[in-house]
């Protein structure tokens, strides 16, 4: 069974995001927080990708995934994994 490495994942992924914030690396990041899990920092980069996200409509379909992934941790979805 392969063994992911969230925590150093989510080391690069910031990196990564500093570097250049698309929409992907939004949703990554997020998604490798929930399953540390640390809820409140995956919920706290959604709504930042969100927020770029919306300055800069181009990326509707991102926009798209990540209000998914708000909406998901909003309701407590994400919870019962």
């Amino acid at each position: 069974m392969q063994q992911y490495q969230f925590r150093e994942a989510v080391r690069h992924l910031k990196k990564a995001l500093d570097a250049v914030p698309l929409p992907a690396f939004y949703e990554t990041l997020g998604s490798a927080l929930w399953q540390l899990p640390d809820l409140t920092e995956a919920e706290r980069v959604v709504r930042e990708g969100l927020q770029h996200l919306m300055e800069n409509a181009e990326h509707e379909a991102s926009l798209d995934n990540l209000s998914g992934l708000n909406s998901a941790m909003t309701r407590g979805i994400w919870l019962e994994r």
